[in-house]
């Protein structure tokens, strides 16, 4: 079977779960929803922020029909308040 490498990249309340920078295999077909459930497997008490963040490449916000390439980076911004 075929494989991406992808390297997700967490901020802010992400961090208490995942490194700020961690390199994930998937099989080639997958997406952005079978990314985030790998790190919710890891990360079980993660589920309400992963499914609340929004996710971007280097280069642009996207959502989860994004075609996940091998070799992206994926960002994951948790919600957050404050000024």
């Amino acid at each position: 079977m075929s494989t991406k490498q992808v390297t997700v990249h967490s901020f802010a309340q992400l961090k208490d779960y995942f490194e700020a920078q961690q390199e994930i295999h998937l099989p080639a077909d997958a997406g952005i929803p079978q990314l985030i459930e790998v790190l919710r497997q890891q990360q079980p008490e993660s589920s309400r922020l992963l499914d609340n963040c929004r996710l971007a490449t280097t280069e642009e916000m996207i959502d989860q029909d994004y075609p996940l390439a091998h070799a992206a980076h994926i960002y994951f911004y948790p919600p957050s308040s404050g000024g």
